[in-house]
């Protein structure tokens, strides 16, 4: 019998691998409908663009820690930024 930890780990690497690919799809829509933008609304896309690059950066370093399983500063769980 499989132990839990590995009947877990592929639905919770499938669903990061999921919200990873919807952050990195939002990166692209983002940059790609930025020159389109003037005035205060360029002001409010440049601020979209920035959280979505950070909500990007955020689930690749999840997704690396998980993937290669190596946590940032040997934690016993994969951390984000916001934890450090």
């Amino acid at each position: 019998m499989k132990p839990l930890s590995r009947i877990l780990f592929k639905p919770f690497v499938l669903y990061l691998g999921l919200h990873y690919g919807h952050a990195l799809f939002m990166l692209i829509g983002f940059a790609v409908f930025c020159p389109s933008m003037v005035g205060k609304a360029l002001i409010w896309w440049d601020i979209a663009f920035v959280l979505a690059f950070y909500h990007h950066f955020e689930h690749a370093l999840l997704l690396g820690q998980r993937l290669f399983n190596q946590n940032l500063f040997n934690s016993p769980v994969p951390i984000s930024i916001g934890q450090i």
